[in-house]
């Protein structure tokens, strides 16, 4: 919850075609973190989606989670470059994917 506060880009286009992805970033300047929203629609035919953040520090590392279940996968470390061209992959289909990063210490 305490990323809603904070600020919100669509990545995706906003539409209602099952085949679409639903992908959103809420990023929290001040705090240097933030959490990426993907959604694979039932009728989507990709497994991929190439999110393009917003407000990322290139040189920063990251501490980078995902949750594609509600158990989290190992955090992994990305520069803020890597992480800004980040390819999210739903492999069921409809699925979802959480994506939560912050700078690290």
């Amino acid at each position: 919850r305490p990323f809603f506060f904070g600020d919100c880009y669509p990545l995706s286009e906003v539409t209602m075609s099952p085949k679409d992805w639903c992908v959103l970033q809420y990023n929290r300047p001040a705090e240097r973190d933030g959490l990426v929203v993907a959604y694979r629609r039932h009728a989507s035919p990709y497994s991929a989606f190439q999110c393009n953040l917003r407000d990322l520090e290139p040189e920063t590392e990251y501490e980078v989670t995902l949750y594609s279940t509600y158990d989290p996968a190992a955090p992994v470390r990305m520069k803020g470059m890597q992480l800004q061209h980040f390819q999210a992959e739903i492999r069921t289909c409809p699925g979802s994917l959480l994506v939560e990063y912050k700078a690290a210490k």
